[in-house]
Parts: C-alpha cells; structure tokens; sequence
C-alpha cells in the first residue's frame, strides 16, 4: 500500500512540474522559433549579397584577392548554414574568372 501511496505521491509532483513550467516552455518554444527566423534571415541577407556580388564581377569579367575574400567571408557561413546551390554556382564562377591586382592597397 506504501508503494502505490508513494507512486500517487510522484506523479502528483511531476503533474504539478509540468504545470508550473508550461510558461517556461512556452517561452522556450516561442524564443526558438524567432532564433530559427532570425538564421533565416541572415541566410537571405547573405544569399543576397552573394548574388550581388558575383553578378558585378561576372558582368565585369575580373575579380581581385579583396574581392574574393570579401566573397568568401560572405559565402563561408552562408554555405555552412545550408544555403543552396545558386550561390554556390555562381561563387565557382568567380573563382574562375581572372585575377586582377587590387585597385586599393592595404597598408597594414
């Protein structure tokens, strides 16, 4: 009888646990779902920068090693996030047209 008693005894503190944090969880599902949109955006951003970019150096037929890095500081993440095959397309395309010196030379 002390074991069926205990077992009453859990489930009741377990149901009052999952009652009491039904908030939490709320916020914790509601809080997820924005990082998930926030991740979305950023990658759209990203993709879109990339677009821009690799349509200017396609259509003016050279790129340099600024350019390129800028490019890939870009592309990097955005390929790590998941992003699609467009980009990835159009960044090989870049990477074969040819190399010009830096108009703007660091000085660092």
């Amino acid at each position: 009888m002390d074991y069926f008693r205990l077992l009453v005894e859990i489930v009741g503190g377990l149901t009052a646990i999952w009652i009491f944090t039904k908030p939490v969880r709320k916020m914790v599902r509601e809080q997820t779902k924005r990082i998930e949109l926030m991740e979305e955006g950023i990658q759209s951003i990203l993709h879109d920068r990339i677009y821009q970019a690799c349509h200017f150096f396609i259509s003016r037929g050279w790129v340099c090693i600024s350019d390129l890095k800028n490019l890939e500081h870009l592309y990097e993440p955005y390929r790590q996030m998941g992003g699609n095959g467009t980009a990835k397309e159009l960044y090989e395309r870049v990477l074969d047209l040819e190399i010009r010196e830096d108009v703007i030379k660091n000085e660092h």
